[in-house]
C-alpha cells in the first residue's frame, strides 16, 4: 500500500500518456507527488494527462 505523503517526492513515469501509465501519473499527482512524464512524441498527449 502506498503512503499518502508524497509531497516531497518526485516520480518518473515512462509511458505515462495513456493506459496504466496515465492512471499512475494521475494517482501519484493526486497524492501530492511531482510527476515527470515520459511519453512518445504525440501532439497533445501530455495535455490529456495534465488535465486528468
Amino acid at each position: 500500500m502506498m503512503s499518502n505523503d508524497l509531497e516531497s517526492r518526485v516520480a518518473l513515469v515512462t509511458g505515462g500518456s495513456r493506459g496504466i501509465g496515465r492512471a499512475t501519473c494521475i494517482a501519484l499527482a493526486r497524492q501530492g507527488a511531482r510527476v515527470a512524464i515520459n511519453y512518445p512524441r504525440t501532439v497533445g498527449s501530455h495535455q490529456d494527462v495534465k488535465s486528468g
